[in-house]
């Protein structure tokens, strides 16, 4: 036995202290705090999803000796290891409703934004902790914490914690409990639909506006054909990052040996033909490429802007927003590119007419 080990009410009460802490943390509207919360939240999510899915492989492991298996061993490890597959088997299972697992998978990405790569955007980061802090209080209720319907008799010193949130019956039934401190606990946390949509819409707004002000004030190319055929460079060199280097391998083979002083058997004729070559193959890459973010985007989160107020729950409105909010925040990522590059050559220009 692991001594690590914890039985059923040892890891319910693990799950219950960390939605205790995550209310603590959301009282004051912190952004810093929030992204704690989201992180914590997606772990608590993950962790109940995985014994979800556990249960649903043992079942599927016990049975494929009389009839066909539904889950490879590959398929097994891969939803142990990835939050989406995890989604997907639950999805599949069809016990766990797909409009709350669509939902726990939107805060998965807005989580790895957020842990991975030190992204956020702090005007719905507290709305988004909120959100999902509901959604997985459900999940609790809905899946019983990822144990089912089980029941453990004989009230002990270890379930002495249950009380504070009026469970004093000599068993613990899990349907029971978690429907009772899942409603407790999101009793905490109110957030209003309307507040929630407009923030979103409010957002939306702020980030249009500062995109238009960016191409009115700031860059040279005002068109939409200007822009997103720089558009089309950058998110195509995102899509395949390698394939600039596997085509100009030849092309920077040359230029090492001329940085080392080897020019001896360097044809400049041919050093000007595989330079040529390169760029031709790589540009008719991009050129074939077809192309998602364009400034069409922006039309399209004026239209998700004003539409978001008359959603019709907040997973809807969390929905909506997300499927504007990818391709925008793309959108202004590549855009922020070409200005930056815009301003590096014009800067360029400035010290070479001064001379440096």
């Amino acid at each position: 036995m692991n001594i690590f080990s914890k039985d059923e009410i040892d890891q319910l009460q693990t799950i219950v202290e960390q939605l205790d802490i995550c209310c603590n943390f959301m009282k004051d509207d912190s952004v810093t705090k929030s992204r704690i919360v989201i992180i914590l939240l997606d772990n608590i999510s993950e962790t109940i999803l995985n014994r979800v899915c556990n249960k649903i492989f043992e079942w599927d492991n016990y049975t494929k000796w009389i009839m066909p298996q539904k889950y490879s061993s590959t398929k097994q490890v891969k939803a142990k290891r990835v939050f989406p597959e995890k989604i997907n088997t639950a999805k599949k299972q069809g016990e766990i409703s797909k409009e709350l697992l669509e939902s726990l998978n939107i805060c998965h990405k807005y989580r790895n934004a957020i842990y991975h790569r030190d992204e956020h955007n702090p005007n719905i980061i507290p709305i988004i902790a909120k959100i999902l802090f509901l959604i997985v209080c459900d999940l609790v209720k809905d899946t019983q914490c990822g144990f089912g319907l089980i029941t453990i008799g004989g009230m002990g010193d270890h379930v002495e914690w249950l009380k504070q949130y009026g469970i004093n019956n000599s068993v613990v039934n899990f349907e029971n409990v978690t429907k009772t401190i899942s409603e407790k606990l999101k009793s905490q946390v109110v957030v209003d639909q309307y507040v929630a949509a407009s923030t979103f819409s409010s957002d939306l707004n702020i980030r249009i506006n500062s995109i238009k002000a960016l191409i009115d004030k700031k860059l040279p190319w005002k068109t939409e054909t200007q822009i997103n055929h720089l558009l089309k460079w950058l998110e195509f060199q995102e899509a395949y990052p390698h394939s600039e280097d596997e085509l100009s391998q030849e092309y920077r083979s040359m230029n090492y040996r001329i940085a080392q002083g080897k020019t001896d058997d360097i044809n400049p004729s041919k050093y000007k033909t595989i330079k040529e070559e390169f760029q031709k193959k790589y540009h008719a890459k991009v050129e074939a490429y077809q192309q998602k973010i364009t400034c069409a985007i922006l039309k399209d989160a004026e239209e998700v802007k004003k539409n978001l107020v008359n959603s019709s729950s907040l997973t809807t409105a969390l929905h909506d927003y997300f499927i504007i909010d990818d391709p925008l925040s793309k959108f202004e990522k590549y855009l922020e590119l070409i200005y930056l590059e815009f301003d590096r050559a014009v800067q360029k220009e400035i010290d070479i007419s001064r001379g440096k």
